[in-house]
């Protein structure tokens, strides 16, 4: 895999950014923007964070999967070594990183300006998990949340310990920026940060509650403690040659982008 730390400045966000906010009972915050698309130049890849070529954030895109991890993704309980670890619940192959051959594209999360997305994305299914767990403390997560439905599900822990948990209802709430081109569904990038030492995180669980599907693309990842702060270089991502697991899929490098879909 392809991992590069990107140097370059963020580039501006194609719409107004929703105001993040959070409940009472969890303190860390959320927002619905557009997002960016790709920094390369692609606009069928999905949207992305505006933080996606920032010095200290990695973006996994799902688009360039090798042979293991194509073997692994149906497989239970998966481990792989390294920043992060994606693990599948079950092993009925519905939960998977959805190629561009599949009819299933048709609900994958819209590009910045209503862009059809035509790159590979993560897909859970009916009554499924997909556990990542991470090496490090974070403070921010990024997603571009596709077709958003009934029991989609993002959980955030610490350990053993939950920090937050916010459903479609949540994110719909706050409104997202489209109506998916193919999908007909809410889709938008959403952004996670932490407030406050009291709610980083090292583990995320995207699940889907009963019937249907949950995609998601463009994973955006900040190691960090504390309030997220855009600007706090004080903890980057690993370096290249630390990373080694993430997916196995690569980084959002400077001639590539990661992403998936349902």
């Amino acid at each position: 895999m392809n991992i590069i730390k990107t140097t370059v400045c963020s580039i501006a966000i194609a719409g107004a950014t929703a105001a993040f906010i959070g409940t009472s009972a969890q303190a860390i915050s959320f927002g619905v923007q557009p997002g960016n698309n790709s920094p390369t130049g692609e606009i069928d890849q999905g949207a992305f964070s505006e933080f996606a070529e920032r010095e200290g954030f990695a973006t996994v895109n799902f688009n360039d999967l090798n042979d293991q991890f194509k073997a692994i993704e149906y497989s239970s309980g998966n481990a792989i070594d390294g920043f992060a670890t994606y693990t599948f619940s079950n092993s009925n192959g519905a939960s998977k990183v959805v190629p561009t051959s599949s009819s299933a594209m048709r609900w994958s999360p819209d590009g910045a300006n209503n862009e059809v997305n035509d790159s590979s994305y993560l897909q859970v299914f009916s009554n499924s998990t997909v556990t990542i767990d991470l090496a490090e403390t974070l403070n921010y997560f990024g997603i571009n949340w596709g077709s958003a439905s009934r029991g989609n599900v993002f959980s955030f822990f610490k350990g053993n310990n939950l920090v937050g948990s916010f459903d479609v209802n949540d994110i719909a709430a706050e409104g997202f920026a489209f109506t998916g081109t193919k999908s007909g569904q809410g889709t938008g990038y959403v952004d996670f940060r932490s407030e406050s030492e009291e709610d980083n995180f090292d583990r995320i669980v995207i699940s889907q509650i009963g019937g249907g599907g949950f995609e998601t693309d463009n994973h955006t990842f900040r190691i960090g403690t504390g309030q997220f702060s855009p600007d706090d270089q004080s903890q980057d991502v690993p370096e290249p040659g630390s990373l080694l697991g993430l997916l196995a899929v690569g980084l959002l490098g400077s001639k590539k982008l990661l992403k998936q879909k349902p």
